[in-house]
């Protein structure tokens, strides 16, 4: 606790990824409800292609590391 009260950067990037985390949560609860079906197709699609680029970033920096 005391280096969230001495260090700026850190204590704002704690509290928003906790504000985050809440928002998440939220959001996936209301879409858990079967009244956001356009919603949740929207979030797998979004989920699906963001984990397709996120692996193909770290793939590509992968090979990078290797080839330097």
């Amino acid at each position: 606790m005391r280096s969230l009260a001495t260090s700026s950067p850190l204590a704002i990037v704690t509290v928003a990824t906790v504000l985050l985390l809440i928002m998440a949560h939220e959001v996936l609860a209301a879409i858990s409800s079967d009244r956001f079906v356009l919603a949740k197709r929207w979030l797998f699609v979004g989920f699906t292609v963001f984990a397709v680029v996120l692996t193909v970033i770290i793939a590509l920096r992968f090979y990078y590391l290797r080839t330097t």
